[in-house]
């Protein structure tokens, strides 16, 4: 069953609301370091680690990096302590900085968002732990319209090195305020487990929006359709 990330957010960090995302299918607990003071996010990883969920933290980063500033630093300490063992690395662009950040975390997921990472992706997934597509950030980049080739050539070069590749960004979107995705989301996330994805990734839905449960819920049903189909 493919793998669904979910981002804790203040609709999501209370210990009932981790349990029920966890029976709805969430098998990982992603932090933004960016939001929110350390001190809630210490509080929400003890819940995510008493419900027995990996912790996966994104390091709130410059844009674009030169790797690493005195706030990544304090930050990669920070969630060590709180027993993270995920650590996002932002616009990663290079096999040399990713094995630099990797000497400092358990495991590395090297974060796909510029043209230039996308280039090297083969070369930086020989090196990351896993791959995430970030695409939102891409598109922003490369353009809308080059986006669907990105996401194939991610899955593909990721899968080829044997790591595990997730797709980020505008999911299950609409989940923030409906209680239903809309039909072009749900053939999205469908479309991107065909291609070989190891997970997707919620982000506003499960940490701002209305419908946190129902959203992994829904995902969950999704994914045990297309995995369905895939093992055909």
């Amino acid at each position: 069953m493919p793998e669904i990330v979910c981002t804790i957010g203040p609709v999501s960090c209370d210990g009932p609301t981790f349990i029920e995302m966890t029976r709805a299918g969430m098998t990982m607990a992603r932090f933004n370091l960016s939001h929110n003071v350390l001190e809630w996010h210490r509080t929400a990883m003890r819940e995510a680690k008493t419900a027995g969920i990996p912790v996966y933290v994104d390091i709130p980063g410059r844009k674009p990096r030169p790797w690493s500033t005195h706030r990544d630093d304090e930050a990669v300490a920070f969630a060590l302590e709180c027993g993270a063992e995920w650590f996002g690395f932002s616009y990663a662009e290079t096999p040399e900085e990713v094995a630099e950040f990797k000497r400092m975390v358990p495991k590395t997921v090297a974060k796909i968002e510029t043209e230039l990472g996308l280039r090297n992706v083969y070369e930086i997934a020989g090196v990351a732990d896993a791959l995430l597509l970030d695409r939102t950030d891409m598109a922003a980049s490369i353009g809308y319209w080059r986006l669907p080739e990105a996401q194939r050539l991610t899955i593909l070069r990721g899968k080829a090195r044997g790591k595990p590749v997730y797709v980020a960004s505008d999911i299950l979107h609409s989940m923030i305020y409906a209680p239903e995705p809309s039909a072009a989301e749900v053939m999205d996330a469908w479309s991107a487990i065909e291609q070989g994805a190891t997970g997707l990734v919620l982000a506003g839905e499960t940490a701002i929006g209305r419908y946190p449960v129902k959203a992994v819920w829904t995902l969950s049903a999704i994914l045990a359709t297309a995995t369905q189909r895939r093992e055909v």
